[in-house]
């Protein structure tokens, strides 16, 4: 699960962040095997059925230099079967090194990989002059080096042709090991500008977050991040959720009280934390471009998602 040589070694052209695509880069060597490997297709606009009368008018519009046509859209996701669905898997594979970020990462590519059109247009990019659609795209994870003070790339290439989950997690794993232990190289604009980028921020509770941008090299690609995971109980009954756990039958009316409850067989112990805790969630962020998406469609991407990640496909 590499690219090809060619694509690995860095490009005898000069790399400009801020204009990398350009004719030159496109009728090169290099930049041709680029988008082989990528199975970059040249969208027609007046063919192909993918690209709406909106991309026609707004695609171009939105991308020019003095603009930014980018939105943030930032939201709290219910994660609570996800998680579960997880917790159910590692159970029953406990020899396989796996997160949850992992996890959801196996169904954002699931979800992208459809072919719908909504999600087609999340794999529109500019190149030079002309619009591509992207049908191999690489991932990009931003990995904090052990140093703690330096984020490195993971790569990882050809992610729809992963078959299951076990596999994902493996390259998943092994890549993240690979960056943080220095072996990788720096990524380049064009690999930047061609790829999905999804981060993980576990200990960032963010209600909203935006990235940075350069220019030249936001094409129409998207970023995904997620933040830290959080029950919203554990912001507002703290310490009545401390309670439920260490029950215990003393004087102190609370704890008397739930004791009771419990005694009864009104409610189960682990039914009333969950009912205080509430139902699992977790931030995310996404940066799209509105030439080629807008938050109707990303409404959409992370509903289904969702389905995906709860599995109530």
């Amino acid at each position: 699960m590499e690219f090809s040589e060619e694509i690995s070694n860095p490009s005898t052209l000069t790399e400009d962040w801020n204009n990398p695509f350009t004719e030159e880069w496109v009728n090169s060597e290099y930049g041709q095997n680029f988008l082989t490997q990528l199975q970059a297709k040249m969208i027609d606009p007046e063919s192909d059925v993918f690209w709406t009368p909106w991309h026609k008018l707004a695609a171009d519009g939105f991308l020019n230099p003095s603009g930014n046509g980018y939105l943030n859209l930032s939201q709290h996701l219910d994660v609570h079967h996800g998680y579960k669905s997880y917790s159910k898997w590692k159970r029953e594979n406990p020899e396989q090194e796996s997160t949850f970020f992992g996890f959801l990462l196996w169904h954002l590519i699931k979800t992208l990989k459809r072919p719908e059109r909504v999600f087609k247009a999340f794999h529109f990019r500019k190149i030079a002059t002309n619009w591509y659609i992207i049908n191999n795209p690489t991932i990009i994870i931003p990995v904090f080096m052990p140093s703690g003070d330096d984020i490195k790339d993971a790569i990882i290439p050809n992610v729809y042709q992963i078959e299951t989950l076990s596999e994902w997690m493996d390259i998943y794993i092994q890549t993240v090991k690979q960056t943080r232990s220095g072996s990788t190289h720096r990524v380049s604009p064009y690999i930047y500008s061609l790829s999905h980028l999804f981060g993980n921020l576990p200990n960032q509770p963010f209600e909203s977050f935006h990235l940075h941008w350069f220019p030249g090299t936001w094409v129409g690609n998207i970023s995904l991040y997620f933040g830290k995971r959080y029950f919203p109980g554990t912001r507002f009954f703290p310490e009545l959720i401390e309670a439920v756990e260490t029950i215990e039958e003393n004087k102190y009316s609370l704890n008397h009280l739930l004791l009771n409850l419990l005694k009864s067989g009104f409610i189960k112990k682990y039914a009333l934390r969950d009912l205080l805790q509430g139902r699992l969630q977790i931030p995310c962020s996404i940066k799209f471009f509105h030439g080629t998406l807008n938050p109707g469609d990303i409404n959409f991407f992370l509903e289904e998602f969702l389905k995906s990640l709860n599995c109530l496909e």
